[in-house]
Formats: C-alpha cells, sequence, structure tokens
C-alpha cells in the first residue's frame, strides 16, 4: 500500500514539474519575441528622431537594461521578423548606437556595422569582421584593411582594395600607394588629383610637397648634370646626392645614410646630405654615364642584387642596411675589401702596377708572394714605403723572415692559425686568394667591417683616413 502511494505522489510530482517548466519555456520564449520586436521597433523610432535631430540620444530600452545577448537571437529571430529594413540603415545613425545594438546589426548582415565591430576587437577577430564587411563592399572595411596590407609590406593587395573604392580619400590614398609602387609620377600628378587634393585639405599638404618636391629636384638635376662643379649646393667635401624615382624608397635611404653619418660621426665627417632627387624614368641611365666630376652619387634602383661602389657612385635598393652601406661608404674613403673578391672583380683589382707590390686602400696592400730581400734593411725600408700603417708597426724587424743566404721575406702572418693579437703588423687578408702568385696583407688580426659588414669598425682605421 505505501509503495503504491509513494508511486502515485512521484508521478504527481514530476507531472507538476514538467507543467511548471513547458509554462516557464513558453513564457520565456515569447517574452524574448516581445523584447525583439520592441528592438527592432526602438531602431526605427530612433532612426527617425536622427533623421529630425541629426543626433541619437539613446535610451536604456528594457533589451538594454536586461542585457538579453543579441548573439544567441539575431539568427533564429531573423527567420521570424523580417530585419531588412534595417540594412539601409547609414553608417551616420550607426555610429550613435551602443554596442550591443551595432553588435546586432553587424550579425543581421549590415556592411558598415560589421566595418564598426571590426574595430571593438584586435587580431584574427577584427580581420574575420573587416573581411565579413569587405564581402559586402564596406568602402571604410577597405581602406582599413588597405593600409593594414601597406603596413604589411604587401602593396599590391593595399592597391587592389582601395581602387575599388569610389571616394576623394579613396583617390588620394591610390595616388600613395602609387608612388610607393615605383610608378611615373607624371602619371600620378593628374588634374583630377590635383583637383581632389584641392577640395581635400586635409590631404593637400602632403600631395602638393611631394608635388612641388618633384618638380624642384628635376630643376636640381638639370643643373647637377650642366653645372661644373656642386660648390653652390653644399659646403662639405663629400657631398652626397640621393637618386632615385620612388619617393618613398629615397626617404627611407635618407633615413639610413644620415643615421650612418650621425652614429660615426669620426669616420664619416666629411660626407653631408645635401639633398634627394626624385626622378622620372629614363634619368637614372642618363646620370649612370654622366661624368664623375660631380661629387658623390647614391643611386636606388629598385631589386638590386647586391649594393656597390664603382667610382662616384654607389648602388643600392630599398632593402639595403645599415651596415651595408656604412661598408660601401667606407669605400671612398680608400678602404679595401678584406674578404675573397669574385671572380670578374679580382681581375680588375687583383694587378701588380707598380711591380712588386700595390696599395688597395688605407687597409690593404697586396705584393709579390715571390719577393724577397737582400738585407734586413731593405727589408725594413719596404715594409716603410709599401705600408700606409708602417709609421704605427712599433719594430718592422719582426715582421721580416730570414729564408737562408743572408736574404729576408715577409713575416706574415695567418690569421687562421695564429694566436689572437692586437699588435699593428702584417696579416693576411683574403682580398685577392684566388691569385697564389700574390699576398694580400692588412695591419690587424681581427675581421673587420671590411670583411664582413656586420663587424665593428677598428678605432685603429680612424688613425689610417
Amino acid at each position: 500500500m505505501f509503495d503504491v502511494t509513494s508511486k502515485r505522489l512521484s508521478f504527481l510530482l514530476f507531472t507538476v514539474i514538467s507543467v511548471v517548466f513547458l509554462f516557464c519555456l513558453y513564457w520565456f520564449r515569447f517574452h524574448q519575441v516581445d523584447i525583439w520586436q520592441e528592438l527592432v521597433e526602438d531602431v526605427h523610432r530612433q532612426k527617425l528622431a536622427f533623421a529630425n535631430t541629426q543626433s541619437a540620444q539613446w535610451k536604456a530600452t528594457p533589451w538594454l537594461t536586461r542585457q538579453t545577448p543579441v548573439s544567441g537571437f539575431a539568427d533564429s529571430y531573423q527567420k521570424e521578423y523580417d530585419l531588412s529594413s534595417l540594412l539601409n540603415t547609414p553608417i551616420s545613425f550607426i555610429q550613435t548606437m551602443p554596442d550591443p545594438l551595432v553588435m546586432m546589426m553587424a550579425k543581421i548582415g549590415h556592411a558598415d556595422a560589421q566595418y564598426l565591430y571590426a574595430n571593438t576587437f584586435t587580431g584574427q577577430q577584427k580581420k574575420y569582421w573587416l573581411e565579413k564587411a569587405i564581402e559586402l563592399g564596406s568602402p571604410q572595411a577597405k581602406l582599413a584593411q588597405a593600409k593594414n596590407a601597406e603596413k604589411a609590406g604587401d602593396l599590391q593587395r593595399a592597391y587592389h582594395l582601395v581602387s575599388t573604392v569610389n571616394s576623394a580619400q579613396a583617390k588620394l590614398y591610390q595616388a600613395k600607394l602609387k608612388l610607393k609602387l615605383g610608378k611615373d609620377p607624371k602619371t600620378v600628378f593628374t588634374d583630377e588629383l590635383i583637383a581632389l587634393a584641392d577640395f581635400q585639405a586635409q590631404f593637400s599638404q602632403e600631395y602638393f610637397s611631394y608635388q612641388a618636391h618633384y618638380h624642384n629636384n628635376l630643376q636640381l638635376l638639370d643643373e647637377y648634370l650642366n653645372s661644373d662643379s656642386l660648390e653652390q649646393h653644399t659646403k662639405c667635401d663629400k657631398p652626397l646626392y640621393i637618386f632615385g624615382q620612388n619617393i618613398y624608397q629615397l626617404n627611407k635611404a635618407h633615413e639610413t645614410l644620415k643615421a650612418v653619418l650621425t652614429s660615426h660621426p669620426e669616420i664619416f665627417s666629411s660626407f653631408c646630405l645635401p639633398k634627394i632627387i626624385w626622378l622620372t624614368q629614363g634619368v637614372k641611365e642618363q646620370l649612370k654615364w654622366h661624368s664623375e666630376d660631380y661629387g658623390y652619387r647614391i643611386v636606388i634602383n629598385a631589386h638590386q642584387p647586391r649594393a656597390y661602389v664603382r667610382g662616384h657612385s654607389m648602388y643600392i635598393d630599398d632593402t639595403t642596411s645599415y651596415n651595408v652601406i656604412r661598408h660601401e661608404l667606407a669605400h671612398w674613403l680608400g678602404f679595401e675589401d678584406e674578404y675573397s673578391l669574385s671572380s670578374h672583380i679580382a681581375n680588375n683589382v687583383c694587378q701588380l702596377n707598380k711591380g712588386s707590390f700595390e696599395v688597395l686602400g688605407h687597409n690593404l696592400v697586396i705584393v709579390d708572394s715571390k719577393l724577397s730581400f737582400e738585407s734586413l734593411a731593405s727589408g725594413i725600408e719596404f715594409i716603410e714605403a709599401a705600408f700606409p700603417w708602417a709609421a704605427f708597426i712599433d719594430n718592422k724587424s719582426n715582421w721580416l723572415a730570414p729564408v737562408g743566404k743572408g736574404k729576408f721575406k715577409l713575416f706574415i702572418l695567418n690569421t687562421d692559425t695564429q694566436n689572437d693579437t692586437s699588435t699593428i703588423g702584417l696579416y693576411q687578408a683574403k682580398t685577392c686568394d684566388r691569385y697564389p702568385e700574390l699576398q694580400s696583407i692588412k695591419p690587424i688580426y681581427f675581421p673587420s667591417f671590411m670583411f664582413q659588414h656586420d663587424n665593428a669598425i677598428p678605432d685603429f682605421y680612424l688613425e689610417l683616413i
């Protein structure tokens, strides 16, 4: 009897709980529908107020007070309620909405709301919402992603994005990207662009300054190629004129060169940077073969395979590093490479034009490997005549070795096998090691920045300038 009564009570309790649960579920469902309807109606009411007052003061709606999570309802209620009327809401109005409403508008497919919603995130979530906004044609999202692509170095992607936006801002930004991509400035500074810049005060200063810089430097280039001297332009001993077709590459090279000169005034004090010169297409070749009587030229070539100096011209690209430029500038101060030269360069450099030795630089001399001296005195006399650093060698006889019958040869320390030493003397360099009949000699044991770009400038080399 007790068991039967207990089962009946349990069944009755289960039934009551089930009914209460279903009632709550039913009530919650329709309560949320009412909230959703109120939200949509409130958006329309506020749009009307916005149109009348040009500003929207959002009130604390029941939906906002309860903080209902929109994300869980946007998809399910989209089918029951026609929210398409909200998709034409202007961005000026969306910007006045509280963040939860912006999120709702983004999730129902409003392109401008997706752009605004993206700005509440960072990283991958921001990229995700920007890409969704781009798919729906948001011009703001395209410009934002174009700037991100430009910052990441993907100029082609940036240009592709901005080229599909039809606005004054986008066209001016296109011009900037064209210049960075190396387009001929004559094709960039069109009448249309100048007119746009004239009506866009926030952009005109930048683009007109580029235009003025371009035309002014064409005049300077003409003076440079046709004058007898550069005294009218500079007062330093070694003026460095930077030439190129891309204003951004020119600016980058100028900043790198300025950093090199200011970081090492003790060695590069004779250089200065009076001007960067922005060239049109074709002028570079004219400059390349022009007389070298006009100072020092740094020519920027896109995708230059390697930096090098030839006469008074240095050829680099926009990726050439601080240390490489430092090394190349040292050639103009009279320093020679201490690493093994490639065969086509060594063929021109590794030549004895004065008999038994040749001074290639302040830091490098090549001598005939078979050279010998009849006496110690004649050997010392040769060291004093042949080596620019002879005055810094304390005991010159230590650098001569007897070879029998009273003869002597130069004693050249092999830096691959000898112990480290700070003594100034005669040390093996690798410059002309392709030629066994020659010996390449440098003044210090340690490898310098003329051997490897990243190495330090030896203090002793300052004494050799």
